[in-house]
């Protein structure tokens, strides 16, 4: 069944696109299509944009047909850099949000601005995927089992278990974008985990096909079986190849007690 490309609340979808796929796609899905990367778009036809991930910041263009190259946005007026929203916007209006870390890029739909999903923009040069609150953006809710809270903190992401009694309380934060992991052999993490009882506490970290799935049921989950203070760790991923979501939470399994147990991720990387 073909990907669905279609705009989602305020979520843009059109944006994950890459070159081996220009050529499955229809004119009218091309046109649409905002594409996300380093390399150079082919087969596209005039007005296609491209945010250029090669360059710092990423850089706006669009494919203009009578010269056969890739103009900088700038120059139709296409793309706008700032912290607030821009006035007058006009439908196709790219705004790179300027407020956040990584600057957010939006598309203005025509009644309001839509978040667009920059894809492959994790892991940077140096394979973090999370280092201390940057790229936090990219990191979504990922299982809310039980009772606990999730947040992102100056420096961390932070999710706690509230210790209810009965057990199996888990919550995690999932990169809501797949990794893929054919050239890595590593999975670095710095983090620490705390709870209020030595025991039921189980800070982990997982991979998986899929988005927000439970620790016991992941492709492959590393655990700590009690509270540790702030380390930085490695895990083998050198027998996975193909796109994975990372998780790292807590999950309690307490089953007649009630404790508060925490884990906080300062870093994730991926070496090859």
């Amino acid at each position: 069944m073909a990907e669905d490309r279609s705009v989602r609340g305020n979520e843009l979808r059109p944006t994950d696109v890459f070159p081996s796929e220009a050529n499955d796609l229809s004119l009218a899905e091309l046109r649409r299509a905002v594409f996300v990367q380093d390399d150079k778009p082919t087969g596209v036809p005039n007005g296609t944009k491209w945010v250029d991930t090669s360059e710092t910041p990423p850089m706006e263009k669009i494919y203009d047909k009578s010269s056969s190259a890739f103009v900088p946005a700038g120059q139709t007026g296409e793309t706008v850099s700032q912290s607030s929203e821009p006035s007058d916007p006009t439908v196709g209006l790219i705004w790179f949000d300027t407020t956040t870390d990584v600057p957010g890029m939006k598309y203005y739909t025509g009644t309001s601005w839509a978040t667009v999903k920059q894809g492959r923009n994790i892991p940077d040069s140096n394979g973090y995927i999370y280092d201390e609150g940057a790229y936090e953006s990219y990191w979504d809710t990922g299982t809310e089992t039980g009772s606990g809270s999730l947040n992102k903190l100056t420096s961390s992401l932070y999710a706690k278990t509230a210790g209810t009694t009965g057990g199996d309380d888990e919550r995690s934060w999932t990169a809501d974008v797949a990794v893929d992991l054919t050239n890595y052999s590593t999975l670095e993490i710095d983090w620490e985990g705390y709870t209020d009882n030595g025991m039921f506490y189980n800070a982990f970290i997982h991979i998986d096909e899929s988005q927000g799935t439970e620790s016991n049921s992941a492709a492959n989950l590393w655990t700590k079986g009690s509270a540790f203070s702030r380390t930085t760790e490695t895990y083998d991923i050198s027998s996975y190849s193909g796109d994975y979501h990372v998780s790292v939470g807590v999950r309690d399994e307490t089953t007649s007690e009630s404790y508060e147990t925490v884990t906080e991720a300062y870093s994730m990387r991926v070496i090859e």
